[in-house]
């Protein structure tokens, strides 16, 4: 069933309508695009958006670290290091999702580049996620699946998911990857499971981030499908989804409008000197 929304009211009575049907034990998020994107790329991280981007991975984390010391070493895991990445549009293995319809439907209706409403249609996917397959930082399987963004692309001879735990365990390439884990486990870390490498796993970071905070964020974190390299991200839970809604490209800035008049805008999103600027001088700007 195709769902469309043409101003904040309809989309949050249609919204409205599935959410209440999911049970208490499950989490509903969501995720605003400003363009519908193909079926197979609708749910991937965005180190996949691009060519060679995927190739280099483990060396985008580390000049990142490298160029920018201060804010990244402060990071004491990871997957923190990913999030401020992914903060300021580094290509990462996580994907943005929220807890709040407002910012999801300002990210399916933002900059999409057609003043005159003739863009293209936006989005905002819905997901339910139980309670139970919500983790924090600190989750072994999340230090696992997060350090495979500091392998190289060929794994170091891949991974091969058909061993039992203890034949999988024995392999280098696990080995080097339970050493990348190291520093960010108490204990010594020496078990990884073949079915986390492969697995979708939903996030609930520290806020200790403003952006963060602002748009209420939690994100999806991505393994690797296979095993044999880093080519093919880790398979979307079809079970999570919901129907998504429509935002169709002439709905867009009338719905802007209205999120303007509630203070749903850049400058709450992105809360420094230059989007308070343009949030501003837009609002005073004739027409």
């Amino acid at each position: 069933m195709k769902l469309e929304a043409n101003s904040v009211g309809e989309f949050f009575e249609k919204s409205f309508r599935f959410r209440l049907n999911q049970g208490e034990d499950n989490e509903v998020f969501h995720r605003g695009v400003r363009v519908i994107y193909p079926e197979k790329t609708r749910h991937c991280p965005s180190i996949h958006y691009e060519k060679g981007h995927i190739e280099n991975e483990h060396k985008i984390f580390r000049e990142t670290v490298a160029r920018f010391p201060n804010e990244m070493l402060a990071q004491k895991t990871t997957i923190e290091k990913l999030i401020l990445m992914q903060h300021y549009r580094f290509p990462t293995r996580i994907m943005d999702i929220t807890k709040n319809l407002l910012v999801s439907l300002f990210f399916a209706c933002y900059d999409d580049g057609k003043e005159d409403g003739t863009g293209e249609d936006g989005v905002v996917y819905f997901y339910s996620v139980p309670r139970k397959e919500i983790y924090f930082c600190d989750s072994d399987r999340i230090k696992i699946v997060s350090n495979l963004a500091r392998q190289p692309f060929d794994l170091r001879g891949g991974y091969d998911l058909s061993l039992s735990i203890e034949e999988f365990n024995k392999q280098e390439s696990i080995k080097q990857l339970c050493w990348d884990i190291q520093p960010e486990s108490i204990t010594q870390y020496s078990m990884v499971k073949p079915k986390h490498i492969s697995s979708v796993f939903c996030l609930r970071p520290n806020m200790n981030n403003e952006r963060i905070n602002c748009q209420c964020g939690y994100f999806f974190l991505f393994g690797i499908e296979g095993g044999k390299d880093k080519s093919k991200w880790a398979t979307f839970p079809e079970e999570w989804l919901l129907n998504p809604i429509i935002i169709p490209a002439g709905s867009k800035k009338g719905i802007l409008k209205e999120l303007e008049k509630m203070d749903i805008n850049e400058g709450f999103f992105y809360p420094d000197y230059e989007k308070v600027s343009n949030s501003i001088r837009s609002r005073y700007r004739k027409s």
